[in-house]
């Protein structure tokens, strides 16, 4: 039986989870929370200012963003 080598990852080539997102098209949605609970989601390209400026609009005293992907 032939011997097969180990396989060996060079993770300076790994994509990152920011990369792979960018490669799938987006998030796709910001979800805003503050103390008194969900304010509001939004679709969105990327998380960052655009989530930010629509939970600035949407949920002023908002406390926390999260991203999701697209479904």
């Amino acid at each position: 039986m032939k011997e097969l080598n180990k396989i060996e990852i060079n993770s300076e080539r790994l994509l990152k989870n920011e990369d792979l997102m960018t490669i799938k098209g987006g998030y796709g949605w910001a979800y805003c929370t503050n103390l008194q609970g969900p304010c509001g989601n939004w679709p969105v390209d990327e998380c960052g200012m655009t989530a930010v400026e629509f939970c600035d609009r949407a949920c002023p005293d908002w406390t926390s963003i999260s991203c999701f992907d697209r479904e």
